[in-house]
């Protein structure tokens, strides 16, 4: 079921309708966008929100990339291993 909040971000307003399930995962995820733009505000000479916010942007993305690049080779060590026992099986 859909239902309407409203989310603040480097103090404008964002009114989403969402899933009610993600609605703790939006909040989330807008506390921690805020708290890094308050950490990016405070060690850095921004000169813009929009700035800031494209720092934000890039440092997630950043952060994306990493983890899929991890559950890659995750993934790659799990079939290695598959593959390993399913050979001892075979020669067994």
């Amino acid at each position: 079921m859909s239902q309407k909040i409203k989310i603040i971000i480097a103090g404008r307003p964002y009114p989403l309708t969402i899933d009610e399930k993600e609605e703790v995962y939006i909040r989330a995820a807008a506390v921690r966008i805020e708290k890094m733009i308050q950490n990016f505000e405070k060690n850095y000479d921004v000169q813009t929100k929009q700035d800031v916010l494209a720092m934000c942007a890039l440092q997630f993305a950043s952060q994306y990339e990493k983890l899929v690049e991890e559950r890659k080779q995750e993934l790659q060590n799990i079939e290695d291993n598959i593959k390993k026992l399913s050979q001892l099986i075979e020669h067994n």
